[in-house]
């Protein structure tokens, strides 16, 4: 990624507390009174408590207005009219745009077309049932973003031109703008906190273009700043049938959303937390009548005017709207959403993120988020839409950062020059990724790709690429001059079905471009792992000219591709595997079973012995990824083997048997082999090869603690022991878990907010100090110091446990949804605190546990609604409260010492075997 274009480094602020009280709008953190203080200066108080008097009484005219006109306040526009006004909303219909905050465009797209495009989704969906969406039971909502239709939808010239005439509806102050990354989104509502709403303008971009709209990254937030929200109506859809809803001012109602939470009881107070409706990191605003009465929503909320297949309604980004709870016509209500999203700094990685997932044909990384999973992906079927062929338009390519914008365009402003010269040059592979010949892609969080960092060199495009031999130089692209529009004439689309899809072989529509197909088409199959967990095993493509395949954390892999010819290839491997392997075999099956074996137990030992025939290929992985841990090998950089497997998998995989799968799994771990030079790959560790290492190191330091405190001799033998030989065995301890700490998980500090898989092993190291800080009060007397510290650092430890389960989003736990041993975690970490609680000494002590526990079970069961790992961990915690809870009633007395060890003196391993009770409960 080219280093002109900035991006933020910041992290996430925390994640928020919520007190919620009865009768009161909820709590929020106290630095939110701050910022309530900081927007209305003081001494624009007595203006701003002024202007909302004015502005209740113009809501209460408005409130008449809308009641007594009802959907006439929503104005229509025939898409002829459009057409005849070279392309611009009719005056009088702008200026009532304006007030509504919408436009509803008659005929936009034919009914044919649009009833076609439905049944090419439906017929998607019933081929790829596995994709599912939202709810799961019966999904509206398909998790479908490349399907042939959706594509083609986004890029069709109708639909670019109802983009670019409802652009002009906004305007720009300064035609030398946008380049200005201080300004915040607050100074769009200057006026109204200035006490001057009647001057605010809800159309002005001036300080939109950068303003940040997803500051906590939260589930269902957008990275992009979207100028209109859009649906292009599939059906016959009107009110009372599962059809949109909307307050038509978007003026009056924004101006009252700002000023409300500042006049919850009818007077100034700028000193409580609160925003009504609004909880950080959430992404709707729930607007309720409780909070917000002034609106009148029961006469001012109205359904939008019966709609056509072909219709296409336009919002404003800030305009309140819902959907219909209920659908009570006689047949489906279907749309494709298509948001209108400019072309400014703020969305230029927006773009390049959805040109990477339009690549691979997989959800853009603000839909990730949304679902859980894991679901089947596009990139698994190969009738998915994700093709340049479907774009029908040079600017629908632009959109995706698929073509370059036109710089020289006549009638470009200065800002409108400014901007595409950024977008182009942000297009541009650097310097480093071209020579290497892989994707440039900055991850979230940081301003270089990934190669560059790892090189510690300037992430920059400077050189020009040679003319290929043979063939001219690339010239850019341009295209036929258009009328000039403010600077929002490169819009990138975004969408989500909430129908279904369908075949890929219909002819391309007519008046478009013609589509560039490629004279011959290889579909590769490519195996590697983004994170050390994910199942998935294979990916297809075809835009991947170089057989190379590049994900967050994945190896580039070169793999021969796959002619589909036949069953086995002329390139199939000849020989067998015990032919090509260097090393004594039965060295590397009892290294795999020693050391990968405990961490990743996938097979069972029985498969491989000498009664048993397992195949060549799960034989060779077996061998390939023990041998960097076997340390008698005598070849450290043989690559026969790897080249064995590479040859195999793709050929194996067109007919897979399970010890297929079970190989390809057990591929996926390979974390210690890097590639030769040829393969173009990048020769570094990357975080799930860290990540493996770490736990393989922790399963070793959790073994001897387990062995040493929780095993049946030790119990006796422990009792032999005195308090300075107990002190010196936890002292070893925890050296060793601090070396670990500096060796593995220094490593993964910086990346611990961006890259969701490094919370395992996080998680899994606060487990292994609980553990050892059990044992100390297990076998400590009450009266001895270290017994004490012992219980100050498991507060500090359970601490961490509890900021790691509130930082938890739907991408983070997509880390934690397979995995046993998180349920494990989780679960004794809870079981842990209502131990200290039960041997607290004092009433502050009782207090915080007591606190403690009803955070930790709060959010257990807040998060378990979609994750299956927190609902046994909040099913423990429910059951603990309930048995202990006459304990507590009748604790009276301080613990003796006896009974404070027989708390934490429960056999360890009950930790583990009551998992399977919390499932019955």
């Amino acid at each position: 990624m080219p280093s002109a274009i900035a991006t933020t480094t910041t992290p996430p602020p925390p994640a928020m507390k919520v007190d919620y009280q009865p009768d009161r709008p909820p709590q929020l953190d106290e630095r939110f009174s701050g910022l309530k203080r900081d927007i209305i200066k003081p001494e624009h108080e007595a203006a701003v408590i002024a202007s909302y008097e004015r502005l209740k009484i113009a809501l209460a005219a408005e409130a008449e207005r809308i009641a007594a006109v009802q959907r006439a306040t929503i104005p229509e526009c025939p898409w002829e009219d459009v057409v005849a006004n070279g392309g611009r909303i009719p005056e009088k219909i702008a200026e009532q745009a304006k007030i509504a905050g919408c436009i509803l465009f008659r005929g936009l797209m034919s009914e044919e077309q649009s009833l076609s495009w439905k049944e090419e989704l439906i017929d998607y969906t019933k081929r790829h049932s596995a994709v599912r969406g939202r709810p799961l039971s019966d999904p509206t909502t398909w998790l479908l973003y490349w399907t042939r239709p959706q594509v083609q939808a986004r890029s069709h010239p109708r639909i670019l031109e109802a983009m670019n005439a409802t652009s002009h509806l906004w305007n720009i102050t300064d035609e030398t703008l946008p380049i200005d990354l201080s300004s915040q989104v607050a100074s769009c509502y200057q006026p109204i906190f200035e006490g001057r709403w009647e001057d605010y303008d809800p159309w002005c971009m001036d300080q939109r273009r950068d303003a940040k709209v997803d500051l906590y990254r939260g589930t269902g937030s957008c990275s992009g700043f979207r100028s209109f929200q859009g649906w292009l109506s599939m059906s016959k859809c009107g009110p009372g049938e599962g059809t949109l809803r909307v307050l038509p001012n978007i003026k009056l109602v924004t101006a009252y959303l700002m000023l409300r939470p500042f006049f919850l009881n009818e007077s100034f107070d700028a000193s409580e937390p609160t925003f009504p409706g609004a909880i950080p990191g959430k992404g709707q605003f729930y607007v309720t009548s409780k909070y917000y009465p002034h609106l009148e929503q029961d006469r001012t909320i109205i359904s939008i005017p019966k709609v056509q297949p072909g219709d296409f309604i336009y919002w404003h980004t800030d305009l309140l709207h819902e959907v219909e709870d209920e659908n009570n016509g006689p047949s489906d209500s279907s749309v494709l959403y298509v948001a209108n999203v400019p072309l400014c700094p703020y969305n230029i990685q927006n773009m390049l993120n959805h040109r990477k997932a339009f690549r691979e044909a997989v959800p853009p990384p603000d839909y990730l988020k949304d679902f859980g999973g894991p679901y089947e992906v596009e990139a698994q079927h190969d009738d998915h839409g994700a093709r340049e062929e479907n774009i029908l338009t040079v600017e629908g390519k632009r959109a995706l950062g698929l073509a370059e914008f036109d710089e020289n365009e006549p009638g470009l402003t200065e800002g409108q020059r400014k901007i595409r010269e950024m977008a182009n040059e942000a297009m541009r592979d650097c310097d480093a990724c071209r020579k290497r010949k892989i994707c440039c892609v900055r991850e979230p969080g940081h301003d270089t790709c990934a190669l560059c960092r790892v090189k510690s060199v300037t992430c920059q495009f400077k050189s020009i690429p040679n003319a290929r031999k043979g063939g001219s130089s690339r010239s850019p692209v341009s295209s036929t001059p258009k009328p000039r529009s403010p600077t929002l004439t490169a819009s990138q689309r975004q969408a989500t079905s909430e129908s279904s899809s369908t075949q890929n072989k219909r002819p391309p529509l007519r008046d478009v471009l013609p589509p560039s197909r490629p004279t011959k088409q290889w579909i590769s199959q490519f195996v590697g792992s983004s994170v050390d967990q994910d199942p998935f095993i294979l990916r297809h493509c075809s835009f991947n000219d170089l057989n190379l395949y590049k994900r967050d954390n994945w190896a580039c892999l070169r793999l021969v591709p796959d002619s589909h010819l036949d069953a086995r290839p002329w390139y199939y491997p000849k020989e067998s595997i015990q032919d090509v392997v260097q090393e004594d075999p039965a060295q590397l099956l009892k290294t795999f079973f020693e050391i990968i074996h405990t961490s990743f137990p996938l097979l069972d030992p029985a498969q491989v012995d000498e009664k048993s025939e397992p195949s060549d290929l799960l034989l060779a992985v077996i061998y390939e990824i023990s041998n960097p841990y076997y340390l008698e090998r005598t070849r450290t950089n043989d690559m026969s083997v790897l080249d064995w497997i590479f040859q195999a998998i793709p050929c194996e995989m067109r007919y897979p048997k399970l010890e297929t799968i079970e190989a390809s799994l057990l591929f996926l771990q390979r974390h210690a082999r890097y590639h030769s030079g040829n393969y173009n790959n990048i020769p570094v560790p990357t975080t799930g090869i860290r990540q493996f290492l770490g736990m393989v190191a922790l399963t070793i330091i959790l073994s001897d603690i387990l062995t040493t405190f929780y095993s049946v001799r030790s119990g006796e033998k422990l009792k032999t022991y005195g308090p300075d030989l107990l002190h010196i065995i936890f002292e070893q301890f925890q050296k060793r878990l601090h070396t670990f700490h500096d060796q593995y998980l220094s490593q993964l500090q910086d990346v611990q907010e961006f890259l969701d898989p490094t919370g395992t092993i996080f998680l899994a190291y606060y487990t292994v100090l609980l553990a050892l800080y059990k044992a100390g009060l297990r076998n400590l007397s009450p009266s001895d110091l270290q017994y004490h510290i012992f219980r100050q650092e498991a507060r500090k430890v359970l601490s961490q446990v509890i900021s790691l389960l509130q930082e938890m989003t739907v991408r983070r736990f997509r880390a934690f949804w397979w995995s046993q041993m998180s349920n494990i975690n989780f679960a004794m970490a809870g079981g842990f605190m209502m131990s200290l609680l039960l041997t607290s000494v004092d009433d502050a002590d009782v207090e915080y546990w007591t606190t403690q526990i009803k955070l930790y079970r709060d959010l257990l069961q807040s998060q378990s609604v979609g994750f299956h790992p927190t609902k046994l961990a909040a099913a423990r915690m429910r059951l603990l409260c309930s048995v202990n809870q006459d304990v507590l009633d009748a604790n009276t007395k301080m613990f003796s010492e006896i009974e404070a060890a027989q708390t934490f003196g429960s056999d360890f391993w009950m930790d583990f075997c009551e998992i399977q009770d919390d499932i019955i409960l």
